[in-house]
């Protein structure tokens, strides 16, 4: 945040609800993740807000590291910030080794950051 501050950074924040439907029951799942994820997402915001950044957030339903990397292409992004470890299992924590993996398409610097849960 310091750096972001110092620099006049933009900052944007994307959460990605995985697009796994099968059935009801899941459909409610991701409706509860949506909302989880739209609420972290305006926390955060308000965080960054708060100490003069810049910052919008994109809310969208795909596969991670794909959204990632499209997100990065639409808005110019010059680096990427991703959690990296947690004490809890997740699909989600694949995410960096497979965008790590896109070498022809990764055209920013990727910086992974250790989890709270990990530290």
């Amino acid at each position: 945040m310091a750096e972001a501050a110092s620099t006049s950074s933009k900052v944007l924040l994307l959460g990605v609800v995985p697009v796994h439907l099968y059935s009801k029951e899941e459909k409610k799942e991701l409706e509860k993740v949506r909302k989880e994820i739209t609420a972290a997402l305006e926390k955060t915001k308000k965080t960054f807000a708060a100490k003069g950044i810049n910052v919008s957030e994109i809310v969208c339903s795909g596969y991670p590291d794909e959204e990632i990397l499209r997100a990065a292409e639409e808005n110019a992004v010059s680096l990427i910030l991703l959690p990296s470890g947690s004490a809890v299992p997740s699909e989600l924590s694949k995410v960096p080794a497979m965008i790590l993996d896109e070498s022809g398409r990764l055209k920013w610097p990727v910086l992974l950051l250790p989890s709270a849960e990990a530290v």
